[in-house]
């Protein structure tokens, strides 16, 4: 059995550095881009630490939806810089491969009062 391919290029693409996501729930998308695509027939897996805590699943895409309950057990707080990393891991857990932190802001949408119409 041949030796599988190394990785030789890991990182994320979205959210941008720097950027801002929107969310009222902690929901949101991350995009990786990876090179050679994620050999998961050999188990390799993404696994991401938001604020360095890792999160308890790992992904097999580079399209990753992380979930409310992954942000509440990050225990993330909002309106804050964060940072986001994530590393590709083997079968057995070990890191093969680990992305540039991303900084990104996570803010909700709110509602601002309305001021009453003035009487005339």
């Amino acid at each position: 059995q041949a030796a599988a391919t190394p990785y030789s290029q890991l990182s994320v693409v979205s959210p941008a550095s720097g950027g801002t996501v929107w969310t009222n729930t902690g929901d949101f998308d991350l995009q990786l881009q990876v090179r050679p695509a994620l050999q998961t027939r050999r188990g390799d897996a993404f696994r991401v630490k938001i604020d360095g805590k890792t999160l308890a699943r790992t992904f097999s895409g580079p399209a990753i939806s992380i979930s409310e309950s992954d942000w509440a057990r990050s225990e993330a707080t909002d309106n804050v810089l964060h940072s986001l990393q994530v590393s590709i891991v083997d079968q057995g857990g070990a890191v093969l491969m680990e992305s540039a932190p991303v900084s990104f802001y996570l803010r909700r949408h709110t509602l601002a009062p309305t001021k009453a119409p003035r009487a005339r």
